[in-house]
């Protein structure tokens, strides 16, 4: 695996997979070039989650709503935290 800019991964290693690793075999980076998008399965996919959060919005609705108080407190916490830090200690000036 490489960085997009064709760089590897420091270490060698990036969510637990060694960067170093043999390349997959070339009918698979020729299948992967030729389908090149999500594919049948990734799009059925999708569309079954689409369906599950209209059918089911009244269960998707209060968890959308609690992920989001979730994220705008810890948010809030964390500009708490750092107003309340004191600032930085500055050098004396030279002289």
């Amino acid at each position: 695996m490489r960085f997009w800019i064709g760089h590897r991964l420091p270490g060698g290693f990036w969510a637990g997979m060694s960067t170093y690793g043999r390349r997959p075999h070339r009918a698979v980076r020729s299948a992967a070039r030729t389908t090149g998008t999500v594919g049948c399965v990734g799009w059925l996919a999708l569309i079954v989650v689409i369906v599950l959060v209209f059918e089911y919005w009244y269960i998707s609705l209060p968890v959308l709503a609690l992920t989001a108080l979730a994220v705008g407190i810890t948010v809030h916490r964390y500009h708490v935290h750092r107003r309340a830090a004191p600032p930085p200690v500055q050098p004396p000036p030279p002289g």
